[in-house]
């Protein structure tokens, strides 16, 4: 095995997000994993980096309770539970009520069937806190945020757990669907240590985090999350004729300069050699 950063490509238009994270001696990790219909392929990806008909992943390390970043968690729990065994499920969820106060995306219907299904694995469940840090072999996880209960707008994105891997000497930050608002004050607590060499852009490049963010955090490579219609704006009218911001992200990169490459779940799965 060798310390990689994969990102999986969409299965449905949907949009989503999805990693696995390879460590040389063995280890292997989760972020997210999509939606339900990204589930079976997300199956077959960790069959193939493990070598294993059943699979085990060692940490499953979730940003926030959005659909698309969990339902592949819950459809494999639900169908394909014998074909799967993971030690544990990191996570900072707020409270379902706190979510059901913006439920647009049903955020808090998604938190409950979490719970729902961590009752039958309630001793491999960790609740992460800020600084906390772990350790699988040369994988190195430490956690940059957790939600805050201040913010009263755009609060399932801003609960995202923020996550930054260091392996084979590289950096990699993951914001989840992290808002302007958890954006601003994550770059004020921790401004050195958002620096990294590869970023997954915040809610699948559109409407996430300010482009002072991205300045300061300066990545020379860019993970998109993001479908084709989604990278390019296009929702039936034509190129950026939509209401997404992806392209105004899009250029906001290529005028901050030092980006040597954006890998964009529109082409498939991504494996990154670290």
């Amino acid at each position: 095995m060798e310390n990689k950063l994969i990102l999986l490509g969409n299965q449905t238009p949907i949009q989503m997000m999805s990693f696995v994270i390879t460590e040389k001696t063995g280890h292997v990790l989760v972020i997210d994993g999509g939606n339900g219909g990204d589930a079976e392929h997300l199956l077959d990806v960790l069959r193939t980096v493990t070598g294993r008909e059943k699979p085990f992943v060692d940490g499953w390390f979730f940003t926030h309770a959005h659909s698309d970043h969990m339902d592949a968690f819950f459809w494999l729990l639900e169908n394909r539970r014998d074909a799967f065994d993971f030690g544990a499920v990191y996570e900072c969820f707020p409270s379902v009520q706190y979510l059901a106060g913006e439920d647009r995306l049903s955020a808090g219907v998604t938190l409950s069937t979490y719970y729902r299904l961590a009752a039958s694995f309630p001793e491999r469940t960790v609740r992460v806190s800020v600084d906390d840090e772990y350790d699988f072999g040369e994988a190195h996880i430490k956690v940059l945020y957790t939600y805050n209960a201040r913010f009263k707008t755009n609060r399932a994105n801003n609960s995202s757990t923020v996550y930054r891997l260091t392996l084979g000497g590289k950096t990699a930050l993951f914001l989840g669907d992290l808002g302007e608002e958890a954006g601003d004050e994550l770059m004020t607590d921790k401004p050195e240590e958002i620096r990294c060499d590869f970023c997954q852009m915040a809610h699948h490049g559109q409407n996430g985090v300010k482009r002072a963010f991205y300045e300061a955090a300066a990545p020379k490579n860019c993970l998109w999350c993001a479908p084709k219609w989604l990278w390019e704006n296009d929702t039936g009218g034509g190129f950026d004729t939509g209401p997404f911001n992806t392209v105004r992200t899009r250029e906001w990169m290529k005028e901050i300069g030092g980006v040597e490459r954006n890998y964009v779940i529109m082409d498939g799965d991504h494996e990154i050699v670290l």
